[in-house]
């Protein structure tokens, strides 16, 4: 008991000093030459230190509460109850102190001021009654006492229902969570669609925990809050996956900027008669820009399908039966020489196809990643970049691809036939082609010529 009140003492110090260091670090996002993701970092350390004090008193007293009685006793329900209240409590004070002026999402992650406002609003007013309704559902389950069950889980679900679809009909409307920046009114049908559907979906919960269908429910609504934590989770990755990005864009604005400068002034020194070719440059800024805006589109997707999934799964038999259904087999050779006749289930057949979408999007983002993550860190010049990210971009298309016909079963057993009659391909209608695409992976390395030069052949330059 003394530990854990020394650790929830030293806990209320940091975050009573947080505020401070989080608003001594967001002056330094408005200073080109002095921002750096490293204040980033130390904000996010700070924000999430001012986060941690009420989750991890609530996770001691659980401790602590199931210590002092054997399972079944009412101190160990309460106990088990407050663990389950953890997860969601850190994630909704996570969110609010990420929200806060000059915070993480006001000077790092330049969240509008919309939807800063909006979540200052709505958060408290919901963590304030959903949990502690929450609580009272969970230890009816826990206690497994029929009539705390029928009476006290079965009114809170309703409630704690009812108040998620008003928050959530409140928040998703126009110019609040859901905003673009300078757009006063937008046309999202994704939005739309999630403002009407979600409210419905918790007053069909809250139906059926009426109909006395009241252990569905509770499922339901737990698997509810636990999407919240993953919903914000995820987008604190790509908050700071974003201000890296971002800050990699600068920084190789900077260098290109400098490498300008070196050009026009080794220019002026040189004869007026001379040319002196612009340096070349593997990609623009609009398009790393773009691009780095499409890796963190399908990053945030990607994450979130894969974290619904594993949260929804334990109520969505459907998802596994996906692994029960055959679709067509193929035969492989073991160790022992054996031949085994294995299946391709639909299961196998979506990771194959997300394999595959993956592959896509990492092979045409590429050369934006690769400039920002890597390139504008050290000084390589624009042919060493090009090489660099064509030769990354040929081995992710072939190893992507080689993986997601594994998923479909197809090995190399079954394309030998296939590399037969592109041989005889090679022999007659591709060679030059192939040639083609040899000689230019030979002109990265060796590099004759390289971007940036001017080639003069006869009167075509």
């Amino acid at each position: 008991w003394l530990i854990s009140l020394l650790i929830i003492i030293v806990l209320f110090e940091l975050r009573r000093r947080a505020p401070s260091h989080i608003e001594a670090l967001a002056e330094n996002t408005y200073q080109i030459r002095k921002d750096s993701y490293t204040a980033t970092m130390q904000a996010l350390i700070w924000t999430i230190l001012g986060a941690l004090p009420g989750p991890i008193t609530l996770a001691l007293l659980g401790l602590l509460l199931q210590s002092i009685g054997s399972p079944g006793r009412f101190s160990h329900s309460l106990g088990l109850a407050c663990m389950h209240l953890v997860i969601p409590l850190f994630a909704a004070m996570l969110l609010f102190w990420v929200s806060k002026e000059k915070g993480l999402a006001h000077a790092h992650f330049r969240w509008t001021k919309q939807r800063r406002a909006v979540l200052r609003q709505w958060l408290p007013f919901a963590v304030a009654i959903v949990l502690p309704l929450y609580f009272i559902n969970v230890l009816a389950f826990v206690r497994r006492v029929d009539l705390a069950i029928d009476v006290q889980a079965r009114i809170v679900i309703v409630a704690c229902c009812v108040i998620l679809a008003l928050v959530l009909w409140r928040v998703l409307d126009v110019g609040r969570l859901w905003v673009i920046r300078g757009v006063t009114s937008e046309p999202s049908s994704l939005r739309k669609f999630l403002r009407g559907s979600l409210p419905l979906a918790f007053i069909f919960v809250a139906i059926l925990a009426m109909m006395g269908y009241i252990y569905s429910a509770g499922i339901i609504l737990q698997s509810a809050l636990a999407s919240f934590s993953l919903i914000v989770a995820v987008a604190l990755i790509g908050g700071m996956l974003a201000r890296w990005f971002l800050l990699g864009e600068r920084r190789l604005a900077l260098h290109r900027l400098e490498e300008r400068r070196l050009a026009a002034a080794q220019a002026a020194e040189e004869s007026s008669s001379v040319v002196t070719p612009e340096l070349g440059e593997n990609i623009t800024l609009e398009q790393v820009n773009t691009q780095t805006r499409r890796l963190l589109r399908a990053l945030r997707v990607t994450l979130l399908i894969v974290g619904l999934i594993w949260v929804w799964v334990a109520i969505l038999p459907a998802v596994t039966k996906l692994d029960e259904i055959e679709l067509w087999h193929f035969s492989e050779t073991g160790s022992d020489g054996q031949i085994t006749t294995k299946p391709v289930t639909l299961m196998t057949l979506i990771f194959g196809l997300i394999a595959l979408m993956v592959t896509t999007a990492s092979a045409r983002n590429l050369p934006g990643l690769i400039e920002i993550s890597l390139l504008s860190h050290i000084r390589i010049d624009a042919a060493s970049r090009y090489a660099i990210t064509s030769v990354l971009r040929y081995a992710i298309v072939i190893g992507g691809t080689v993986l997601g016909l594994s998923f479909l079963g197809m090995r190399w057993s079954q394309l030998q036939w296939m590399a037969a009659a592109l041989s005889v391909g090679l022999g007659f209608g591709l060679q030059e082609i192939f040639a083609n695409f040899v000689s230019g992976i030979i002109l990265l390395f060796e590099r004759p010529f390289r971007v940036g030069d001017f080639i003069t052949v006869g009167e075509f330059s």
